[in-house]
């Protein structure tokens, strides 16, 4: 199961900053991206998972961990969820998250 508490980037200066300035994450933290299929870490002090999705919600890539300083994404993501390391790991390409309010 994946579940946590979610935070939603949908404007412009909360999906440019996305985690940027997070010193540390709970384990059930994590961050919802819509119109996104590309993140970066850069000036992060901390690397973080990501599970990038499509239109629909199913996941296409899961890089878990991403380190500090890189650029990660997946071709048809459209949405990427962010989480501490190890959230990501157990989802599997195929499976269909949804975000829940």
């Amino acid at each position: 199961m994946f579940a946590g508490r979610g935070y939603v980037a949908d404007r412009w200066l909360t999906r440019l900053l996305g985690l940027l300035g997070t010193r540390r994450l709970a384990p059930d933290e994590l961050l919802w991206i819509p119109r996104c299929g590309r993140v970066h870490t850069w000036g992060m002090g901390m690397p973080i998972s990501c599970a990038f999705l499509d239109a629909d919600g199913v996941v296409e890539r899961v890089v878990d961990p991403v380190p500090a300083w890189r650029v990660v994404g997946a071709g048809g993501a459209r949405i990427v969820v962010e989480g501490p390391v190890g959230m990501c790991r157990a989802l599997r390409v195929g499976e269909r998250l949804s975000r829940q309010r």
